[in-house]
């Protein structure tokens, strides 16, 4: 069963079992919002560094 959340994003029981993916990649929703959170952490730390050096 495949159905489309939103324009790129599609649930499908047959890929990576059912989660939300990118459309037409085995990227998950929840692996990009990892990565994003990532580099926003990344960055907060690098910013407060320079300003308190």
């Amino acid at each position: 069963m495949e159905e489309n959340v939103k324009p790129r994003v599609v649930i499908d029981d047959r890929i990576r079992h059912g989660k939300p993916i990118i459309k037409g990649t085995r990227i998950t929703i929840d692996e990009v919002l990892k990565a994003l959170d990532v580099k926003e952490l990344e960055n907060t730390v690098t910013s407060w560094l320079w300003k308190n050096k």
